[in-house]
């Protein structure tokens, strides 16, 4: 199952025509759409950190998520430049702390950072750091809430740019215009995503990777359970698209990047891993 938040409706309008969502009329706390098979669930969360994260948990506790389901957060934000960006970094602004969506499938989009805050930014508020990052609301505190239920490997944030961050409220008019002029490529990535859930839901577990493959690698790259959970992933879908994972893992060998010497220099092999089997 793929999990939709968006903040506001104006977000939400273009991607529930282009998906084919309903409204499903039982439920009083948030606003929640699906489409016809309930494989695509859409909440409204409303504004800000804490209506975003209190969405999640009511949404993870009705449908308790799979190890193959996905949360994707898409909503617009303020940046310097136009565009469509699925975020690699987001960072919460009041707590300082940063968090790393693991970037697992190809996608159409310009990629970058993600500062969530409290309230708009109207005036480029660079005191925040904001300067040369894309700002929201709801980002950081989605990846927060969403990490009790699934692991970086399963989470996306796709944000458009509807306003620099340098003038008053942005009008709703202003909001759905950005969302409206990239919801064709957002939704047929998200059919995209469809696809690929639904192929790893049917054969992920049936595949056979090379013995003891996944238990060598694991020890090669100091992995945590969550870092070995995004690399069998990743061998499987390797092993699906046809890739030579064994001449992958030779090569990292040859070239002196394996075995790694601390869990750090782990996650940055892994991202090469990755790389070179899934691109």
């Amino acid at each position: 199952m793929i999990y939709i938040f968006c903040a506001l409706y104006w977000e939400a309008g273009p991607l529930m025509a282009r998906l084919s969502l309903k409204k499903i009329p039982e439920n009083f706390c948030f606003q929640e759409f699906c489409d016809e098979e309930q494989n695509v669930r859409l909440v409204i969360t409303g504004a800000g950190a804490v209506a975003a994260a209190t969405a999640a948990g009511w949404m993870f506790a009705k449908y308790p998520p799979g190890k193959h389901d996905l949360l994707l957060n898409v909503g617009s934000c303020a940046g310097e430049r136009p565009g469509a960006y699925l975020c690699h970094k987001l960072t919460d602004a009041a707590a300082g702390k940063s968090y790393y969506p693991d970037m697992v499938y190809r996608h159409p989009f310009l990629e970058g950072e993600l500062l969530t805050v409290s309230k708009p930014v109207t005036d480029g508020d660079i005191s925040s750091g904001a300067r040369g990052r894309l700002c929201d609301m709801e980002g950081a505190a989605l990846y927060q809430a969403g990490m009790h239920f699934l692991g970086p490997h399963q989470m996306q944030f796709i944000k458009m740019v509807s306003d620099a961050g340098v003038a008053g409220r942005v009008a709703p008019e202003q909001v759905r215009a950005a969302i409206e002029s990239q919801a064709d490529t957002v939704a047929d990535y998200i059919r995209q995503l469809q696809t690929v859930t639904e192929s790893a839901r049917i054969s992920l577990d049936a595949v056979r990777l090379p013995e003891g493959v996944l238990e060598q690698l694991s020890a090669a790259l100091c992995c945590s359970k969550t870092m070995e959970g995004a690399l069998r992933v990743s061998l499987t879908y390797a092993k699906l698209s046809g890739r030579d994972i064994g001449q992958t893992i030779r090569d990292l060998y040859g070239e002196g990047r394996l075995p790694c010497k601390d869990r750090r220099e782990g996650k940055e092999r892994l991202e090469e891993l990755r790389t070179r089997l899934l691109y």
